[in-house]
């Protein structure tokens, strides 16, 4: 069993790559082992300052969009797009079919999908298992 300590590192409101920088020192002094990233979208249009502080801290990073594992963080875990669409257009179809959307029941995710840059590994020294590897939905080269 894993024994990890958890701490939060708030942002704030405002994401750039001041308060990404920012980051570093409250990331070093909780004594981190790793970056779980939450899914706030703005950390997709300032994904070269996420990526950079990540990268400096040396820590593996779970990113919540595959579009950051793309530009270089370790690995994403995220919700299949595709099966959301899909869940949407279904969702849409039953109004124009007459539904009340207030009658509808809510849909929890139940699709995702795992992305690991393999570079990012290896310039970070992590080593990611085989069987990790071999189960992910995409390997980034």
């Amino acid at each position: 069993m894993l024994k990890l300590t958890l701490t939060h590192v708030d942002l704030g409101s405002i994401f750039n790559d001041a308060a990404y920088s920012r980051t570093v020192g409250e990331i070093e002094a909780a004594r981190a082992e790793l970056l779980l990233v939450s899914d706030e979208p703005e950390h997709l249009s300032n994904s070269k300052a996420l990526i950079d502080v990540a990268a400096g801290t040396r820590l593996p990073a779970m990113y919540p969009f595959r579009d950051l594992a793309l530009a270089g963080g370790l690995m994403a875990y995220y919700r299949d797009l595709h099966d959301a669409l899909r869940q949407a257009g279904d969702q849409i179809a039953q109004i124009l079919d007459g539904e009340n959307p207030a009658e509808m029941p809510f849909r929890q995710p139940t699709s995702f999908k795992l992305s690991i840059n393999a570079k990012t590994a290896q310039a970070v020294g992590v080593v990611v298992p085989q069987t990790l590897l071999a189960s992910a939905d995409e390997v980034i080269e």
